[in-house]
């Protein structure tokens, strides 16, 4: 499963990652699962997780100090027990002067086959 389907789930996080750092709302509703819902508020958009609310991260803000620079997968897997396929990624932005922000940011999407199609179900981001 992982090396027959790693071409459109790397692809959908490349889709993914321009999506969430430009904005692009309906991209992102595109790639995400029902399991995902999109929060708008405050000039910024969410992905909440769970009904709770606990679980939601920022995926864009309007009023953003740093700029988007490039990306790399850092790894992957394919988990057959959940059916799922995780990807790691690194995430690199420049701040106000132009520096490389540190610590780095890595964003962790969770893809699941619905109906044939690969869908973002979770996703978690850590500096």
């Amino acid at each position: 499963m992982e090396k027959e389907h790693y071409t459109f789930v790397s692809n959908n996080a490349r889709e993914f990652v321009k999506a969430h750092t430009t904005g692009d709302k309906e991209k992102i509703q595109q790639l995400v699962s029902d399991e995902v819902v999109l929060v708008e508020k405050e000039n910024k958009l969410f992905a909440r997780i769970d009904s709770s609310g606990e679980y939601e991260w920022q995926l864009f803000t309007k009023d953003a100090k740093g700029q988007f620079v490039d990306w790399v997968i850092q790894g992957h897997e394919y988990d057959g027990e959940s059916k799922t396929f995780n990807i790691a990624i690194r995430e690199f932005y420049l701040d106000s002067n132009g520096e490389p922000e540190s610590p780095p940011t890595f964003l962790y999407l969770t893809f699941k086959l619905y109906d044939n199609e690969w869908k973002i179900n979770s996703l978690a981001f850590d500096v």
